[in-house]
């Protein structure tokens, strides 16, 4: 059986508001209903691309990878996470333009999406390598006599940041996510009245 198309079936456009799918739904479960006759599969696919293509998150993951996550799958937790951070660093960014109407505040969004990628990337490196000074300052000290204190701080600081190279990396991948997401939107600012004199 070919994967499901929910656009296929509910016979929309990708571009399709939430008010056009219901309304496809509506037309086409008025047939495929099981107590008008229908097919209780077929309805049941009509259900599913429905539930695909009025949810925004399963949709965008729908439109990204061609998969349905279901309500409570990791990709969709992911997504949901990812939404919920470049909203927040969105508003983050309009609070700090003066003027929205004439400045391109995607344009914005993009630079510190951008800057908290390098950023992040920076940091992991750092980290990355003063992880690797401590391992070898840590087998290189040796107590005179008695416990290690020192080893064991120095092991225990490496564990922390092990633990914060790994938050790291989820979150280089989460602002990578954001990057390619909103390669896909666009800012349109006023075209300005150009006033050409012809008095010259």
């Amino acid at each position: 059986m070919p994967p499901l198309d929910p656009y296929q079936l509910l016979e929309v456009s990708r571009q399709a508001t939430a008010a056009m799918v219901q309304a496809a739904y509506r037309r086409k479960a008025k047939t495929l209903h099981p107590d008008a006759g229908g097919d209780p599969d077929a309805f049941r696919l009509l259900k599913l691309a429905h539930d695909v293509l009025t949810d925004p998150v399963r949709r965008h993951l729908y439109d990204t990878t061609g998969e349905i996550a279901e309500d409570d799958s990791a990709a969709r937790r992911e997504l949901a996470q990812m939404y919920t951070a470049l909203g927040d660093l969105l508003v983050k960014v309009i609070d700090g333009v003066r003027a929205p109407l004439h400045q391109d505040v995607l344009a914005i969004l993009r630079r510190t999406v951008s800057d908290h990628i390098k950023g992040t990337a920076d940091g992991i490196v750092a980290n990355e390598q003063l992880v690797a000074k401590i391992s070898v300052a840590a087998n290189r000290i040796q107590a005179k006599e008695g416990d290690n204190v020192l080893r064991s701080l120095l092991l225990g600081r490496e564990e922390e940041l092990n633990k914060h190279i790994a938050q790291l990396r989820n979150d280089l991948d989460l602002y990578k996510k954001m990057e390619v997401f909103l390669a896909g939107y666009e800012y349109y600012l006023p075209i300005e009245t150009v006033f050409i004199s012809t008095d010259i």
